[in-house]
């Protein structure tokens, strides 16, 4: 025997799924309706369930569902209509199997376009490693280029320095203080005399003493006897 609830509350589903059924336009009705049926599924009995989907509630969400679609996937009301489908599928196992069998085949299109990205779109941790992975080239970029700066502006400083050094030797005489050739593949042949090569605090050259025979024979005789006349 069905109690006067079970009476009333039926009656009210009949009503609630009546006016979702016919509710197509303007879109403020169809939001009416769908928040009305929501309220209603909105609960945890199995038994309940089981009546809402003899009633034919998934197959009026779906009709709903796939309107929605068509006009703005992105839209409220698909959220809504989605929301009152799983409030409904909270039936029994037996049930909810026997649903899904029977609208499977248009129901999961929908689902899988509700999750498809759209064209052009990027998760954010993908945007995320693309800039890092900009960041560290464009860093590695600038230490390359700042290290051949250096690498010029060091060879440039070394011959700038090696260049002063010899100017200021040669300008303060300290290439003829140390008797060595700044570049030893410029200094002249030995046989040719160098005098700034010789240092100031160096000895007057040895001489050697004149050859006796070289002498007037006057002379060579005085020596030998080592008288020394005048005349």
């Amino acid at each position: 025997m069905v109690s006067p609830d079970d009476s009333n509350r039926t009656d009210v589903l009949k009503l609630i799924l009546y006016d979702l059924n016919s509710a197509i336009a303007p879109r403020d009705v169809r939001l009416m309706a769908i928040h009305a049926a929501l309220e209603e599924f909105d609960h945890d009995d199995e038994v309940l369930h089981d009546e809402e989907l003899e009633l034919r509630a998934d197959h009026i969400l779906l009709q709903k569902l796939t309107y929605a679609m068509c006009i703005d996937p992105n839209s409220v009301e698909v959220g809504y209509i989605c929301s009152a489908m799983e409030a409904v599928y909270r039936t029994g196992r037996n049930r909810l199997a026997q649903s899904f069998h029977e609208i499977c085949d248009s129901l999961l299109p929908l689902f899988v376009e509700m999750i498809r990205p759209p064209a052009g779109y990027e998760p954010a941790w993908m945007i995320d490693q693309d800039e890092a992975a900009l960041r560290l080239s464009k860093g590695a970029s600038e230490m390359d280029g700042v290290a051949g700066v250096g690498s010029n502006v060091g060879g440039s400083a070394s011959i700038a320095g090696s260049e002063s050094r010899y100017s200021e030797m040669m300008m303060t005489g300290g290439v003829a203080s140390s008797g060595a050739t700044p570049f030893p593949f410029m200094s002249p042949p030995p046989h040719v005399p160098q005098p700034h090569h010789i240092s100031r605090a160096s000895p007057a050259p040895r001489t050697t003493a004149t050859s006796t025979r070289s002498q007037p024979r006057a002379w060579r005789s005085r020596a030998a006897t080592g008288s020394t006349t005048t005349t």
